[in-house]
């Protein structure tokens, strides 16, 4: 497909009417007028639709797919996918919004460096149930880099993952051109998608712009987001997240002992909010069954694989210290007391969280 504008972006809409008019805004404000946005309405049963046909009707830059039936969020992206002509592509929520000069800033980066990526920070926004932002964690990755040569990306792609910025499709954007001759798209993967979005394209990805900037505003609702729903296999996802990234380092002949403290203490977290989430009342799981669940983990490939390389300090390193040492009813203890601070003050705790 001829490339007729510099970037795509792929917004995916599904119920909501009350934020995506910011979202659409914060695009059409844009200071670099050479984007197209492509709205890929999911059979949205609210009034999404509507207003996606009154942008793209106003806009010649703004164009909309419908779907007849609603597929999820990785089929809706991979519709955008087919529409997209621009050289690069990245991919937005509705309930986000952008900062006017964020194409600005990656079109001059690219102009420096035509790389294959181009990745920034992000900016978490914490709402209350009144949708008032009550706290702001700014995710940034510390300096700015222009990288050329597998040799010189893939080594920095863990320090991404450290960062929390691997796992994201919206601070990216994609050489367009790449995605098409390799195939790639969204799996349908609840929680992870983005990240093994990622894991795919960086396999191809042979050179990488890193802005230290966080203009993507990424808003997390108490009552609204896919982060606050029970996901009953959340374990199980972030197992595979973690297994991934291990796979991807070990094929690259990079699996140092950096590479697996970072993994390790990740695996650690994400253990931790395994056993909070176990306490929930939609877990099923009494003392007994989380006990069982703690002793499946202490066993695992995995956990063998990467719990001789956690390091940690402060709070994380008596949480994560706990789990090396395999000390079953610490670890519990410790599962209930965040299941208990998450519940009673879940702002605090969510942004608490980030500051590892």
């Amino acid at each position: 497909m001829e490339n007729q504008v510099y970037f795509s972006i792929v917004m995916p809409v599904y119920c909501m009417e009350k934020h995506i008019r910011n979202a659409i805004e914060s695009v059409l404000a844009q200071t670099e007028i050479d984007f197209e946005l492509i709205l890929v309405d999911d059979a949205s049963p609210d009034n999404c639709p509507q207003i996606c046909d009154e942008y793209a009707g106003k806009y010649d830059n703004v164009s909309v797919v419908h779907h007849s039936v609603n597929q999820g969020l990785s089929a809706t992206r991979n519709t955008g996918l087919l529409y997209a002509k621009g050289e690069y592509v990245t991919f937005m929520d509705s309930d986000d919004y952008i900062d006017a000069d964020l194409l600005e800033k990656v079109k001059l980066s690219l102009a420096e460096n035509p790389a294959d990526c181009v990745a920034f920070g992000m900016k978490e926004e914490y709402c209350n149930i009144s949708g008032e932002v009550k706290k702001t964690y700014t995710m940034t990755y510390g300096t700015e880099e222009r990288l050329n040569g597998v040799d010189k990306v893939r080594p920095c792609v863990i320090n991404l993952e450290h960062k929390t910025l691997y796992g994201y499709s919206a601070n990216k954007f994609y050489r367009t051109e790449i995605i098409r001759e390799n195939g790639l798209g969204f799996e349908k993967i609840a929680l992870i998608e983005d990240l093994i979005f990622n894991v795919k394209f960086f396999e191809y990805a042979g050179s990488l712009n890193i802005l230290n900037i966080a203009p993507y505003h990424y808003m997390k609702r108490i009552d609204g987001s896919l982060t606050n729903k029970f996901v009953k296999d959340y374990f199980e996802l972030h197992h595979k997240r973690i297994s991934v990234i291990f796979e991807q380092y070990r094929h690259w002949n990079l699996l140092t002992d950096y590479v697996k403290t970072i993994l390790a203490n990740l695996y650690s977290r994400y253990i931790y909010s395994a056993l909070q989430r176990n306490c929930d009342k939609r877990a099923g799981m009494n003392a007994k069954a989380r006990r069982a669940f703690l002793y499946s983990v202490f066993k695992d490939e995995l956990f063998i694989e990467l719990s001789p390389y956690i390091k940690a300090s402060g709070v994380a390193g008596v949480l994560y210290g706990a789990l090396k040492r395999k000390k079953t009813a610490v670890c519990l203890f410790f599962g209930r007391a965040i299941y208990i601070v998450k519940d009673k003050l879940p702002i605090l705790f969510a942004a608490a969280k980030q500051k590892r």
